[in-house]
């Protein structure tokens, strides 16, 4: 695994989980995985501390599973993913962890995305009606802009071909 964060746009791929926490494949190290698993509860717990919510190991591990099954790619999607992994398993979702969730997404999109587009729009199922929108900045010292806007009408972003859009 390569040792710079950014360069790496699955960050998270190497994570190994067993069947259960005691279970954990022979071919990686325990300890490892575990800091793998603790890392990604920290990362996971950063936009959520807004909303007073908190990841468990064991629900990061349960979501590393559901992840590896569907081959996701846990880079900057990862709070979407886990977004989508709460809600098909019914797990409890306030508006507010579904914003911060999806505006994290997309602010971390602005660091990992090396091409030429230059702004995201994410659209949710989850959360209908609304876009989560994040800005690249075109210099370190100017900060990305992130925006959280209601919409009446989709759009597919065929006409700016500098605009990533996500539908989740």
């Amino acid at each position: 695994m390569t040792s710079n964060y950014a360069d790496n746009r699955n960050c998270y791929s190497y994570v190994v989980t067993g069947e259960s926490a005691s279970e954990l494949p022979k071919n990686k190290s325990d300890s490892l995985s575990k800091l793998m698993i603790y890392n990604i509860t920290n990362v996971l717990n950063t936009p959520l501390s807004r909303s007073k919510a908190e990841v468990s190991f064991e629900e990061v591990e349960e979501f590393i599973r559901w992840a590896n099954k569907r081959k996701y790619h846990l880079d900057w999607r990862i709070f979407v993913y886990f977004l989508s992994f709460r809600h098909e398993s019914k797990k409890h979702l306030t508006d507010e962890m579904i914003n911060d969730l999806l505006i994290f997404s997309a602010s971390q999109w602005t660091y990992f995305d090396k091409s030429d587009k230059e702004e995201i729009i994410i659209y949710s199922k989850i959360k209908e009606g609304y876009k989560f929108i994040a800005k690249k900045s075109k210099k370190a010292s100017i900060a990305r802009k992130l925006y959280i806007a209601k919409i009446d009408i989709m759009d597919d972003g065929s006409h700016d071909r500098r605009k990533e859009i996500i539908y989740i």
